[in-house]
């Protein structure tokens, strides 16, 4: 089923240098979205990363148990919500590539058209549960799961949603709950948090 993630452009604007963005689809340009902070260093490979993201740097697929799943670049939806693949077997990444940011936002169906997606049974994972992001230049890095929450659909906290705040991190979000097809689906979401093994 579709996975309608609340990410209203208030959420996204309150955490991205005050600016405003309106898009029409999910192939909308992201100006004025993100704010552009290099961060340069001599010797970036002695210290921790600043920034989960630099620049041109994004993930183009997932390995998560011996599986690799195709990640495909996403904007947001005429309403203003992040957009997913209409593919169980596919996993969305908000797109932010030219900019810094301290959360990847990677989103993918719990089930769709009755065949099970990538993130089906998401509630149930264990923590230190393993995951390699691969990235365009090949290079692989090798994430933990840190939690995983439930919230309902209307209650999950803002900062989930900041792209430039807090922790380095990587958010995946799926769809569960009751599904109640004239109130837009699924009833609930469930976030998990990975933080990088350095």
């Amino acid at each position: 089923m579709v996975i309608v993630l609340i990410i209203g452009l208030t959420f996204l604007a309150s955490d991205l240098s005050g600016t405003k963005h309106t898009v029409s689809n999910h192939q909308s340009k992201q100006s004025n979205l993100l704010s552009d902070r290099s961060i340069t260093s001599s010797n970036q490979t002695d210290i921790a990363r600043v920034n989960i993201l630099e620049g041109g740097q994004y993930p183009i697929s997932m390995i998560m148990n011996e599986q690799e799943i195709p990640i495909e670049p996403v904007k947001t939806d005429q309403n203003g919500k992040m957009s997913v693949m209409d593919d169980p077997g596919v996993l969305s990444w908000y797109d932010t590539r030219g900019f810094d940011v301290k959360n990847i936002i990677i989103s993918g169906h719990r089930d769709w058209k009755g065949e099970l997606g990538v993130f089906y049974g998401m509630e149930n994972w264990e923590e230190q549960k393993k995951f390699t992001l691969v990235m365009k230049n090949g290079e692989q890095r090798t994430f933990s799961l840190s939690s995983v929450r439930e919230y309902k659909k209307d209650e999950v906290p803002e900062s989930v949603m900041k792209l430039q705040s807090g922790e380095n991190r990587v958010t995946l979000i799926t769809c569960v709950g009751d599904f109640v097809e004239e109130d837009g689906g699924y009833q609930s979401r469930v976030v998990a948090i990975l933080k990088e093994i350095e």
